[in-house]
């Protein structure tokens, strides 16, 4: 496998999420037929697809943290309602859950029962 002597191209900003939305459309426009729209450079098309996967990958990791903030929410309304725990217990509670953002906080029972 050969190396090439050409230095790697400079790092350059991403776009933003309707600039990517755009430049997807147009490419898709231009290779479905469209004569109004100038054939885009190959690297052009190359840099687009890696901003709207870096995108999706943002968009797909803040899907998780939504998650994970809505069963922390269901979590302390599901202790609070039953009034087990002192406001000092509830406290190292919310501390736990944020120090460790991968922590099951499915263990609330969803029928009213008492948690495990």
């Amino acid at each position: 496998m050969s190396q090439s002597n050409e230095p790697s191209p400079a790092p350059r900003s991403a776009r933003k999420a309707s600039e990517t939305l755009l430049a997807l459309t147009q490419f898709n426009s231009w290779r479905r037929g469209d004569e109004t729209i100038e054939m885009p450079s190959p690297s052009d098309i190359g840099a687009t697809i890696d901003d709207a996967v870096n995108l999706l990958r943002k968009y797909d990791d803040m899907e998780r943290e939504v998650r994970r903030l809505r069963e922390a929410l269901d979590s302390l309304a599901y202790w609070s309602r039953n009034r087990t725990e002192t406001r000092i217990s509830l406290r190292d509670r919310i501390t736990a859950l944020i120090a460790e953002p991968n922590t099951n906080l499915s263990d609330a029972p969803k029928d009213g029962g008492e948690a495990p």
